[in-house]
């Protein structure tokens, strides 16, 4: 009886914990898959050597960073421009930051676009400005990092 009475107390109690986890945030989802992105900057491409283009957009699903990882390129020490950009908006939600089209590895893009709509689609767009060269710049991503 009294075992009974014991083993109804503690299951109430952890589906309670569990309950206030989930309710909390404390239990949450992320969209961590590495999907392809292929940087396209062709040159002349508005005539006056601007080129823009952008990975494609993805559900961000917590406040972590936008993961950027660079691996190949078709020109190397291109300089470009790279930011987080909201999907229903277009309204840029991090800092613009310069990378080179060469410099292979992982980036973690900070930006504030969980705290300010949720859970909302996001894009990494990028620019490469005043250069009529023509390079190509691919790797993965993901819109979030842990």
């Amino acid at each position: 009886m009294l075992k009974n009475k014991i083993k109804k107390v503690l299951g109430t109690t952890l589906l309670a914990g569990a309950i206030v986890a989930v309710g909390s945030g404390a239990i949450t989802h992320a969209d961590t898959k590495d999907t392809h992105w292929n940087f396209a900057f062709d040159a002349g491409w508005d005539g006056k050597g601007n080129h823009s283009d952008y990975t494609g957009y993805r559900t961000k699903y917590n406040d972590s960073s936008v993961y950027k990882k660079i691996q190949w390129t078709n020109n190397g020490g291109e300089s470009y421009s790279a930011w987080i950009e909201m999907g229903h908006n277009g309204e840029i939600v991090s800092k613009a930051k310069r990378y080179t089209s060469d410099a292979y590895g992982v980036y973690k893009i900070p930006n504030n676009a969980y705290e300010l709509y949720g859970k909302r689609d996001v894009t990494i767009r990028a620019t490469l400005g005043g250069n009529f060269t023509s390079c190509r710049v691919e790797g993965v991503w993901s819109p979030d990092s842990r």
